[in-house]
């Protein structure tokens, strides 16, 4: 969630724009930190 917090209103830009958008890495960072969540209830 760095890049939400450092540029929100960017990031809204970038999906209007049509450039990298932002929010497919957060949704990513969001995916490997779901995977962390489920192997550390693993162990």
């Amino acid at each position: 969630n760095t890049t939400f917090e450092i540029m929100p209103v960017k990031e809204v830009d970038g999906f209007k724009i049509g450039k990298k958008s932002p929010g497919r890495t957060t949704t990513l960072l969001m995916g490997k930190f779901r995977e962390a969540v489920k192997q550390n209830l693993l162990v």
